[in-house]
């Protein structure tokens, strides 16, 4: 799990730190795409409308990647001119993206993903502007550098809809935003609404089980109040399904839960579990 933390990390925070300096004596990129394309030949490449220049150098015999996939990858950089910037393969670090609203690659990475089936490696011949463009990666890709970025396609990331399934969790219910949640026992009173506070005891878990978070460890149950926004998405919703005295563990994906974001135990793109009992409805 930390190695996937440190690739995210690159996809996204030095972008950030890069986008923020401003640095006069801006090295210049090393190589470009109009002198590798004089002096190679690329009759192996695939050229895109966006500019991409794509070759498959293994076909792999995994699934389709498809656009609400989350996929954990591999990826090597040189410049234009051969130079080795990054390489992931060597260090066995895996970078991670979903390939929704919620991306986190650059386009060129992306578009390529697209159209990869797991198992599959390609090498990109890369515009800058599919790249990291003008800001670059700090320490790595200058500004405004076209790269040759090698990809492969590694693994899906393993979803609730599968842990339920290898868990034969039969008693699941679900929603059409992906929330899954169980429920034992009748409970008293209504379910509970916008505006009321709702007292619970909780224990939060990874999808690998790692404990991360827990009401009943320190003693003390969680009150919030509906519709007031201080809770995950996922809570606000998926408390709504359980009245005072129920038991039950909510099944939250990332887009309902910390989405991108990394706080503590929780990573980018972690769908989460939470073991749950109302204490009370008011």
């Amino acid at each position: 799990m930390k190695i996937r933390i440190i690739a995210t990390a690159m996809l996204v925070a030095t972008v950030i730190f890069t986008a923020c300096k401003d640095d006069e004596s801006t090295p210049e990129p090393r190589g470009t795409m109009e002198e590798y394309l004089a002096e190679n030949d690329v009759s192996e490449f695939t050229l895109s409308n966006t500019g991409l220049y794509t070759r498959t150098d293994i076909t792999g015999e995994g699934e389709e990647i498809s656009g609400d996939d989350v996929i954990y990858f591999y990826v090597k950089i040189h410049s234009m001119n051969g130079d080795l910037l990054y390489d992931g393969f060597k260090d066995s670090l895996q970078w991670v993206t979903s390939l929704n609203d919620y991306a986190i690659a650059v386009p060129g990475i992306l578009e390529a993903l697209r159209e990869m089936n797991l198992g599959d490696k390609v090498t990109m011949l890369t515009p800058s502007e599919l790249g990291w463009g003008q800001y670059g990666v700090d320490g790595v890709v200058r500004q405004n550098e076209d790269l040759i970025i090698e990809l492969a396609a590694g693994e899906f990331k393993y979803s609730i809809e599968q842990f339920v399934a290898d868990n034969d969790v039969t008693s699941a219910q679900s929603t059409s935003e992906g929330l899954y949640y169980t429920i034992e026992g009748e409970g008293e009173g209504d379910f509970p609404a916008d505006g009321q506070s709702v007292t619970v005891h909780y224990t939060g878990y990874l999808m690998d089980s790692t404990k991360f978070d827990s009401s009943i460890d320190r003693g003390t149950p969680f009150t919030f109040v509906i519709g007031q926004e201080s809770v995950i998405e996922g809570w606000e919703k998926g408390l709504t399904f359980y009245k005072k005295g129920q038991k039950g563990t909510l099944f939250v994906p990332y887009e309902m839960g910390y989405g991108l974001n990394s706080t503590g135990e929780i990573n980018a793109y972690d769908d989460l579990m939470f073991d749950i009992e109302v204490i009370d409805v008011r």
